[in-house]
């Protein structure tokens, strides 16, 4: 609601004014709850949203912007980001928790922004613990 209230100040309008529809702000509302984009992703499509007017699951399908939960698959990355970054694993394991954070970043740009964060920093967890 911060972020609509923001967006309708700044094009000076208010609710009616708006090109968000009812129904699609109870999409929006329903794939953010289902965990199919995280935060930053939302507000973007919001914005476009705002916008355009669009339906949000269009601008995300349209954008490539779903948010990947796949365990499998991000198990996958993972594996591979462990392997690639010894140093960072290992600070991890000797205690400073600093490291996951680089771990996660690193599947983050492999995913380009895409990956589950709860579920990264989970699965990161689990596998090196």
């Amino acid at each position: 609601m911060g972020s609509f209230s923001a967006l309708l100040n700044k094009e000076k309008m208010t609710i009616k004014d708006s090109r968000v529809t009812p129904e699609n702000l109870c999409k929006m509302l329903e794939i953010i709850d289902k965990g199919k984009i995280n935060y930053k992703i939302a507000k973007s499509v919001f914005e476009e949203m705002f916008s355009t007017g669009k339906n949000p699951q269009k601008i995300i399908e349209d954008r490539g912007l779903e948010q990947i939960s796949d365990e499998g698959l991000l198990e996958a990355i993972i594996e591979e980001v462990i392997k690639d970054n010894p140093g960072p694993v290992e600070q991890f394991k000797e205690g400073k928790d600093k490291a996951i954070g680089f771990l996660i970043g690193k599947v983050m740009a492999k995913t380009k922004g895409k990956a589950n964060p709860g579920m990264v920093n989970e699965i990161i967890i689990k596998k090196l613990s």
